[in-house]
């Protein structure tokens, strides 16, 4: 899929897809996936829409997406 300017749209899971996830564990999000903040980023630099999906509040999942 790709927006009316070209840019393909990617959507992605944050639980079990861009961190680990071993049930719920009073919210705490676990580490990155290897590999896929590198993914991520090589979409970021080709000017890619990412969508990601979560149950989670966002104010928990933004600070954990942004961490250099």
């Amino acid at each position: 899929m790709s927006l009316p300017d070209g840019r393909k749209v990617i959507a992605l899971d944050f639980d079990g897809v861009l961190n680990t996830y071993h049930g719920w564990n009073e919210g705490q999000t676990g580490d990155p996936i290897p590999g896929m903040l590198y993914l991520v980023d090589a979409l970021r630099a080709e000017k890619a829409y990412i969508i990601v999906f979560t149950a989670r509040d966002a104010a928990t999942v933004k600070p954990w997406l942004c961490e250099p």
